[in-house]
């Protein structure tokens, strides 16, 4: 009985064998049916854009999503993401339009959106991405006051509402999942190292707005250019940015250890030095000393890769005559003078609040003070006060700021993050001090995914994966 038990079962599973393989020929046929023509599509489409004049751009994204995806999995999905927002010129948001296309809001909307349906659908799939609550209501708090303030503030204007916050969202999510998979930290090396590799290669060519000229989003020329000598701005059009996005992302490449993150780190850091933008070398200097604090292996790694990247830009800023005119310039031999513009906004800052200034309490709105310096004469000139906390501090109101910070500073204390974490975001909250960082999109986007990073509950066990 048993025996034909046993012969009943071989023939059912040969029967089952053949329907299975024919099952799998059948589904690997419409596979390859859909994809064929998916590329029929996308073929169709980029040649469209081409003639429409868009070919820069589509080279470009598909040099670099070839880069991301050769050598990515799964965790290809983040950087991808984060791409459009690091690929397109910052000074190119100074504009209503690009090649016809409103670019602010709508990349603002795609990165959102993106970010939002990534991090849901891991959450389906049972991954673990939970959100640190202290520090997303501490998003939600600056948000939901940006809103109020649009019916207080005669400042105050809806378009930075629906354009900066979904980049902010965006960055938080991002960082979440990050938190949970370091894994991404190695993807989001090979996506920033093009960036770095392009200043780099402005800094050797004496082209400090290659990437900008070439799509004329080159809004702020007058910045890339110090006493006579050329500052790169990579692919984000202001050295600044460059400089402090590409510090940020370099940490970011670091949260997991290994060889090949060391070695992105060294590259991205480069290109973040040949910007000359000495809130970089500070962001850098935060970071690092972070990671000095942490274990053994920690101190260890950052201690070799900061010896690769000084030699490497020791070399650059050396054979480079007009990169080593701008350092010694701004770095080595920098005036007080230079920062007049910054200690004048802490001396307004301080005699508002001599005066019980009101706009100090309620404040005037997200970009608010761009609008009443435009007004007042602004800034000993300047339409800004280059330096992110004072502008907070007048745009979204003394205490808004203070339950940010405080919400942030309880999200860590709960989390307990390792240095490894917690790095990025000292480089970032560094860096802002120099300039209004938050306004601009990849900063803000970076700026947030730190801080879930550090803030995240998974972060220690994430950390603990990574060492």
């Amino acid at each position: 009985m048993s025996d034909q038990c046993t012969n009943g079962s071989h023939g059912a599973l040969a029967l089952a064998e053949p329907a299975t393989k024919q099952g799998q020929q059948r589904l690997a046929a419409i596979s390859v049916g859909l994809g064929a023509l998916g590329l029929v599509t996308l073929s169709m489409g980029l040649a469209l854009l081409a003639s429409h004049g868009y070919a820069p751009f589509l080279i470009i994204a598909v040099l670099l999503c070839g880069i991301v995806v050769w050598g990515a999995r799964r965790p290809a999905a983040v950087p991808l993401i984060m791409l459009g927002v690091v690929l397109v010129p910052t000074p190119a948001f100074g504009l209503a339009r690009v090649h016809g296309i409103p670019l602010e809001p709508s990349l603002a909307g795609i990165t959102f959106c993106a970010a939002l349906a990534l991090w849901w659908h891991r959450r389906a799939r049972g991954a673990s991405v939970p959100l640190s609550g202290y520090a997303f209501t501490s998003l939600l708090v600056l948000i939901a006051a940006s809103i109020a303030q649009l019916g207080i503030s005669k400042y105050a204007k809806i378009t930075s509402v629906y354009q900066l916050p979904p980049f902010w969202i965006a960055g938080f999510l991002l960082g979440s999942i990050l938190a949970a998979d370091v894994r991404i930290a190695d993807r989001i090396g090979l996506m920033a190292v093009p960036p770095a590799m392009l200043a780099i290669a402005e800094s050797v060519t004496h082209q400090p707005t290659l990437w900008s000229d070439l799509i004329g989003a080159n809004g702020f020329d007058e910045d890339s250019t110090f006493g006579g000598a050329n500052r790169v701005a990579s692919t984000f059009g202001h050295p600044l940015v460059a400089g402090a996005a590409l510090v940020i992302i370099a940490f970011l490449v670091l949260v997991q250890s290994g060889r090949r993150p060391g070695i992105f780190f060294s590259i991205v850091v480069t290109g973040a030095v040949v910007t000359v933008s000495r809130s970089a070398l500070l962001g850098l200097a935060a970071g690092v000393l972070i990671y000095l604090t942490g274990n053994h292996r920690q101190r260890s790694q950052i201690i070799g890769a900061i010896a690769v990247t000084a030699i490497i830009g020791w070399l650059v800023v050396s054979l480079v005559p007009a990169l080593n005119a701008a350092f010694e310039s701004r770095v080595l031999n920098a005036p007080t003078q230079n920062e007049t513009i910054r200690l004048n906004s802490l001396h307004e800052l301080k005699a508002s609040f001599s005066k019980n200034d009101k706009e100090l309490w309620f404040g005037r709105g997200l970009g608010g003070s761009k609008i009443y310096l435009g007004q007042t004469g602004g800034n000993l000139g300047f339409g800004v006060y280059d330096n992110q906390y004072v502008t907070s501090l007048y745009d979204s109101g003394l205490p808004v700021v203070f339950a940010v910070i405080g919400l942030i500073v309880l999200g860590i204390i709960r989390a307990r993050p390792s240095a490894r974490m917690l790095a990025p975001l000292a480089a970032s909250a560094t860096t802002i001090f120099f300039f209004d960082g938050l306004y601009w999109p990849v900063i803000g986007l970076l700026f947030w995914m730190t801080v879930s990073l550090a803030t995240a509950p998974t972060a220690s066990r994430a950390s603990a994966r990574a060492n």
